[in-house]
């Protein structure tokens, strides 16, 4: 989960981010090794992109 955040500024905790994954609302990681995932990248970018929309629209309907 380092990487998630050296990468790509994501800097949710280990348990936020398995949380979201099992409400569907985070990229699922694929294991690659028995201790061991990863993340598709541009699952990970497709899900920035989706916040960052949310986020704009959030600040348009409140006329920030």
């Amino acid at each position: 989960m380092k990487e998630l955040k050296a990468v790509k500024g994501i800097s949710y905790s280990r348990a936020q981010i398995y949380r979201l994954m099992k409400a569907g609302k985070f990229p699922h990681s694929i294991a690659i090794g028995e201790n061991r995932i990863e993340f598709l990248e541009p699952e990970i970018d497709r899900w920035i992109m989706v916040k960052k929309l949310e986020r704009d629209a959030n600040l348009r309907a409140t006329g920030r």
